[in-house]
């Protein structure tokens, strides 16, 4: 707070705003609140012992991992879901112990898998739905599989992982990968509905323009990395928040426009880095009426310029 200041109707809101902005201390790590031992990681909400992660979410033990959402032991992974003991996985969705498991869901102990769906004990296999013991698509019994998979595993990972993507070339991929999307355009939906021109989204209805989002959540526009949330729009980063506008890195946000790494505020406008806060306009504290009467006035000169 004592880095506000009063509106000047003689200057445009983004540059007061950006003066302000200027002069205040800013944090190097998003580190949230319900972040423990995570000190590495940067965003990300309720995880536990996570190492040098951007934005894990319910996660624990992750390590190296960009959004593990509700995993545990995922490294080295990128956007996997619900995974456990994973390592170099890109977008799985419910995988235990798999290495190098891309576009793929409800696997096990499964290396080198691309779009293969409830698989077990397969390696380097392509758009395999309900395998075990396969090979490079080829279908073998228990014994002759393991005795395979040890002459394999004597080669590097890099011999191994080109092999894997030279033969997944081979094969046909899908347009977009999408799965009960009720009325929704994009790619990557998951259980979402009436969510248009929308990537990276579960669990989310009634969505336009937006970005990795969703989980109980609706009514976006123009969002990139929000959840847990309705009526946003054009908000970046922004969690368990509603009806609000514009802001960026904030949690539990209700009416607020323009604001930045704000936590659990109601009715503030133009401000950066407040908690608990009610009522408040580029970091200065109001009463009730005196916001309404200056929000109207900074509502007037922005659309004036």
């Amino acid at each position: 707070m004592d880095y506000g200041i009063v509106f000047d109707s003689q200057k445009t809101f983004t540059e007061q705003f950006g003066d302000m902005f200027s002069k205040m201390p800013q944090i190097s790590l998003h580190l949230g609140f319900t972040l423990e031992n995570c000190d590495y990681c940067n965003y990300g909400m309720d995880s536990k012992d996570c190492y040098m992660c951007s934005s894990p979410t319910w996660a624990e033990n992750c390590y190296y991992s960009s959004f593990p959402f509700r995993s545990y032991y995922d490294v080295d992974g990128h956007a996997d879901s619900d995974c456990r003991y994973c390592y170099a996985s890109r977008y799985a969705m419910n995988c235990y112990k798999c290495q190098y498991a891309i576009h793929s869901y409800d696997c096990r102990s499964c290396k080198y898998v691309f779009d293969c769906r409830d698989c077990e004990f397969c390696f380097g296999c392509v758009n395999a739905n309900h395998k075990k013991y396969c090979i490079f698509n080829v279908q073998y019994d228990k014994q002759t599989y393991f005795q395979k998979l040890a002459e394999l595993e004597k080669e590097s990972p890099d011999a191994s992982l080109q092999k894997f993507i030279n033969f997944s070339l081979k094969f046909p991929r899908r347009a977009t990968r999408c799965f009960q999307a009720e009325g929704s355009t994009g790619d990557f939906h998951f259980h979402t509905r009436n969510c248009i021109n929308c990537f990276d989204m579960q669990n989310a209805r009634d969505c336009i323009n937006t970005w990795t989002a969703g989980i109980e959540s609706s009514d976006f526009l123009d969002c990139t990395f929000v959840g847990i949330s309705s009526q946003l729009y054009s908000s970046i980063g922004t969690a368990l928040s509603h009806s609000s506008a514009l802001d960026i890195g904030c949690n539990n946000l209700y009416q607020c426009f323009y604001c930045y790494y704000c936590r659990d505020c109601e009715y503030c406008f133009g401000c950066v880095r407040l908690f608990h806060k009610k009522y408040c306009i580029f970091n200065k504290q109001y009463t009730p009426e005196e916001y309404e009467k200056e929000l109207i006035k900074i509502i007037t000169k922005m659309q004036e310029t």
